[in-house]
Parts: structure tokens; sequence; C-alpha cells
């Protein structure tokens, strides 16, 4: 939590237990400092710690976050993790080392382009300081060409493997939703060096019958050292729309139509776009049945956003559509 001053740390376990930690950020094991006497924090930190006691396993990893005279006004996101986890020459997903694979705007291979994913511990606070919820989640890097500035977008999912499957808060109090898969930390990508918040703006400014991400901007903190501002936004998927519509995720087809030719996943979409390439919408019975196909006003919608926010980064990319895996199911 967030203190004025330092505070001192106590830990306690059974008497015949042994407490281990460590400051740094790595899960602490057998090898790692015993715990003797209160721990003093003067200036923002984090403290993980285990116990181990004779012929019993060893306890959890406790993992907690101290902010020292921190002002802030916008929410807070701790993120804890092994260091080797970020930044090993091998497998840290935030730097370019030399086991990586080229794209994304980048011909030499990096490794913040592999989809891979580490465990991390992630506490949320609300600007008041008062804890929202905290957990192990797993945390990938998130974007496409976005991933060559030095902040980069994060994606963290809940998974029973890290511990809870869900995150059960209601993040965003604008949204009637209380219950998340996974969330996004987005270092706003190209406007990274510009705005920072453009595409929550312009999102936030939308209106009409349209699919939007909700947004926070967030402090993120990562092993206890200051990593800038983020938009906290929804994860564009599945989960999203089930959330948002009442629709088991399993009955989603979602496709990404900035991979790949989307018509090669959804036998329905390619027979739609064969009746538009083989018919007429200028003629009414072509139109009426299109709409029944689609969402028509909420493409309009859609394409008027895009339009009025200058998006020179689509409609090639960033352009997701989906619909209700049903017979009378609609594009959005």
């Amino acid at each position: 939590g967030f203190y004025a001053g330092p505070p001192a740390v106590t830990l306690t376990a059974a008497s015949d237990a042994t407490i281990r930690f460590t400051r740094d950020g790595t899960p602490p094991t057998e090898d790692s400092p015993v715990y003797t006497e209160s721990i003093t924090f003067t200036e923002t930190g984090v403290l993980r710690a285990i116990a181990f006691q004779p012929e019993r396993l060893p306890s959890p990893v406790v993992t907690r976050t101290f902010f020292i005279d921190e002002a802030v006004t916008v929410p807070v996101v701790s993120l804890v993790t092994d260091p080797a986890n970020f930044f090993s020459d091998t497998s840290g997903i935030y730097v370019e080392g030399t086991n990586g694979i080229p794209g994304r705007c980048r011909n030499d291979p990096v490794i913040w382009n592999q989809d891979w994913e580490h465990p991390v511990h992630v506490a949320f606070y609300e600007p008041d300081g008062t804890l929202g919820f905290e957990q192990g989640m797993g945390v990938q890097i998130f974007g496409g060409c976005s991933r060559i500035y030095p902040q980069k977008s994060l994606a963290l999912y809940a998974r029973g493997r890290y511990g809870a499957s869900k995150v059960e808060y209601r993040v965003f109090p604008d949204l009637d939703i209380d219950v998340f898969a996974d969330l996004v930390l987005r270092s706003s990508a190209q406007a990274w060096w510009r705005t920072m918040f453009r595409d929550a703006a312009i999102q936030t400014m939308a209106e009409g019958d349209l699919d939007k991400q909700a947004y926070r901007p967030a402090i993120v903190f990562l092993n206890g050292d200051y990593w800038g501002i983020h938009n906290l936004r929804e994860k564009l998927n599945e989960d999203y729309v089930a959330a948002h519509y009442g629709i088991d995720d399993d009955d989603v087809e979602l496709l990404d139509a900035g991979k790949g030719d989307p018509r090669d996943d959804s036998p329905h979409y390619a027979a739609l776009l064969d009746y538009l390439a083989a018919n007429a919408i200028t003629q009414p019975q072509h139109y009426t049945y299109v709409q029944t196909q689609m969402e028509v006003e909420a493409y309009l919608d859609y394409v008027i956003a895009e339009i009025y926010s200058a998006n020179a980064d689509w409609p090639g990319n960033n352009l997701k559509l989906w619909r209700p895996d049903e017979s009378d199911g609609r594009w959005r």
C-alpha cells in the first residue's frame, strides 16, 4: 500500500518456520536471505517472502508492494516478476535479446516479437490508494509495430495456473462488468511519443452503435520501479463480446481481418463477400439481404468514427469483426 515515510515491515510464520525473502522481484528460494528483523522501505519497492517448515511443503510466495511518498491521482498497477522474465538476454520479453524472431517492423530477430508468456503478480490500486485486486497472472508483450518503442504494451491474462482464472473486480466504473479474463496495459502505440492517449480519447468521444474498449489512465510500477503512464484497456476478444453481449465466449465467431484473409477462417464470411461481389446492393432486394448478414448501422457508425479520427493504420490493420455463431448471427 501507500505510506508517507518509511514503514517497518514485519513478517510472521509458524514458530519453527524459516522465512526467506527477496526485494528485486525474484521468487524467494531456500537460498534467499533469511528474515530476522523488520525491513524498512525508504523508497518505493517490493517484497516477496516464503516460509519453509520442517516436513511440510513451502508456503505460497507472498508478494507486496510498498509505495513511499508517491503522490498519484490515477490508478496504479504494480507488476512484480522475476526480472529475467522481462530482461534476460535469452528469455526476457522486453528486450532484443539473442533468441528472437523478425517481424512487426523489425527485420532482425528480437525477443519482444515472441508470443511468450511469463508469470507476474499484479496489484491494482484506485487513486485513493485502495487495493482493488491482486493476483497472479500471465504477461505478454502486446501490439504490433509499437513493440519497437522503449515503452511497450502488455497483455495480462488471468489463468488457473497462476491462481484465479478471472479478475473479479469492476476495473472500469462506467462499465456494468465486474469479471475480466484479461486486461491490456497499452503504451498508446504510435501515440506513445505524442499524446499517450489518442486512441483512448477517440474511443471515449465516439458515439453511436459502436463496440468500444473501456479506458482508464494508469501508472505502472515494475518491481517497484516507476514504469510510466499506460492506458488500462479491455482486451478485444471473445471474452469482450461475452461480457458486453451476454453470449458465451464459445459461441462467438471472431475474425482478425488484419492477419491474413479472414475468408479462410469463416465460410459464413466468405459467402457474404461472394454475395457482395456478385450483386449490386444499390438494388433493394440485395441491400435487404445484406442487412440480414451484418449490422449495417453499426458498420456505418464505425466507418464514420475511423474517418473522423484520421486513423492512418486502418483498414489494412487493426480490424476485427465478430458475430454470434448461430444461423441468424450478423457481423459487427
